[in-house]
């Protein structure tokens, strides 16, 4: 995986994750899951920070527990550390700040696994096109990415193997599209094993 081609910022802004934490896990270091979870104190400062009105002020308290339901002691109290929402008022601060269900509980590793999933067939995707020409069907079926920068490199990507020829499919060609199949299918811990084999293969 090539880090310049994820936009780590907004794997953070999805998180609540420092972006030096979610680089540091993406290069493979070994940090202890303390460090990734965050307290709801500072879970819920992040949201009334990165997620502010339309005239840019972030939301008051007493916006806050007029939106959720409940009193602007409550707000306070869970902004304190003093106390810890229920199941009702977590889920509907998570509406109001429109993020993934139980942003407010999750451990960071499951959160982060949760922002990247959805560009992990792009990013494998982008390291065969890096590596390799293989079809029209098979680029134009992964091309699409929530992910700005990934996205625009895998359009780069495709550009340039469309640019450069338009053979006829060969063996290795079909080859390649059996592979990136297969390694579809694998359980997560190998297909992440493989992958880091394959970046490797890549940079040789």
């Amino acid at each position: 995986m090539e880090l310049d081609d994820l936009d780590i910022d907004s794997v953070t802004h999805a998180t609540g994750i420092a972006q030096h934490k979610v680089r540091a896990v993406l290069r493979g270091e070994d940090l202890d899951p303390e460090e990734l979870d965050a307290p709801l104190p500072e879970r819920l400062a992040f949201l009334r920070e990165t997620r502010r009105r339309d005239d840019g002020e972030r939301y008051t308290y007493d916006q806050l527990a007029e939106r959720a339901h409940v009193s602007k002691a409550l707000i306070s109290a869970l902004f304190s550390g003093a106390r810890n929402p229920g199941v009702p008022v977590a889920g509907a601060l998570e509406d109001f700040f429109r993020v993934e269900p139980r942003f407010l509980t999750l451990s960071g590793r499951r959160a982060l696994a949760r922002a990247l999933k959805p560009i992990e067939q792009s990013l494998l995707t982008l390291s065969l096109l890096r590596g390799a020409g293989v079809s029209r069907w098979a680029m134009r079926s992964s091309a699409a990415s929530p992910d700005g920068k990934l996205g625009r490199a895998l359009q780069e990507a495709i550009t340039e193997v469309l640019s450069a020829s338009d053979a006829q499919q060969d063996p290795e060609e079909q080859e390649l599209i059996d592979l990136t199949n297969e390694v579809r299918a694998l359980e997560k811990k190998k297909k992440a094993r493989i992958l880091v084999r394959m970046r490797g293969l890549l940079k040789g």
